[in-house]
């Protein structure tokens, strides 16, 4: 997880996938559904309002012995509302 002040620069190069969104939350609240139980961090640090979201994932692989496992990073930066939309650049 990976909270930001403003959307930051695309790092692609040892993720396979990264897909960005933005959404607004009127209730200041947006957690993970599954995460771990005992700690689910609020994705909208900063309240209610707009914000982008980038996950970055990557695959198990043999190829990777040293760590075989899924990879997931997520970054949220706030967006101001009526700010042009800066999503589908990834």
């Amino acid at each position: 997880m990976n909270w930001r002040h403003e959307r930051p620069p695309q790092q692609h190069t040892s993720w396979e996938e990264v897909e960005e969104i933005e959404f607004v939350t009127t209730t200041g609240i947006m957690q993970l559904a599954g995460f771990h139980a005992d700690a689910q961090p609020n994705l909208t640090f900063q309240g209610a309002g707009r914000y982008g979201l980038r996950v970055h994932g990557r695959r198990p692989r043999a190829a990777r012995p040293n760590d075989p496992r899924e990879g997931y990073l997520l970054v949220v930066w706030p967006i101001a509302l009526g700010a042009p939309s800066g999503a589908a650049r990834c």
